[in-house]
């Protein structure tokens, strides 16, 4: 009986330090994660028409190199220019800058080469020029996107 009572104050006591004695909790903050996206997000061009958009990053940081693809539909579209923007640190080495119309795809790959150094931030990493060919609905799609902080060529997929 006096083992329960003891237990049972011993209980209580680490109750109330809980309770009286607030933990020192500290929130965290994630850190942003770095994002690849088109800019602008809608465009509208009518038929006969160029426009352009810009393919970005947020919140890198060491960036060395990148890489994406960005598919159209050739029923509406025709890619016409890649402009690879002065992002990264020079010098650079442009790995891949292809338009392939034929299957509807723009292909750029660039790296930073020694001794230049890594970029952390925002930026542009390349403006796509294309000709409108046709009215309709067309998604840009940005994939296959990478973004490298090693200092070293990408590798081809």
């Amino acid at each position: 009986m006096k083992s329960k009572l003891i237990t049972g104050i011993m209980l209580t006591l680490l109750l109330l330090s809980v309770l009286v004695f607030p933990f020192n909790i500290q929130p965290v903050e994630a850190e942003s994660a770095p994002s690849v996206y088109v800019d602008p997000v809608i465009s509208y061009a009518g038929v006969g028409e160029i426009f352009s958009i810009d393919v970005s990053v947020a919140d890198v940081t060491s960036l060395y190199g990148f890489e994406f693809k960005l598919g159209y539909n050739m029923t509406f579209l025709d890619a016409i220019d890649v402009l690879i923007q002065p992002f990264l640190n020079e010098p650079t080495y442009v790995l891949r800058n292809e338009i392939n119309d034929e299957s509807g795809f723009v292909w750029v790959a660039v790296t930073s080469q020694y001794p230049a150094e890594p970029i952390s931030g925002n930026g542009t990493l390349a403006t796509i020029t294309f000709h409108s060919t046709g009215s309709g609905k067309c998604v840009l799609d940005l994939y296959n996107t990478k973004l490298s902080d090693l200092r070293h060529l990408l590798q081809e997929v």
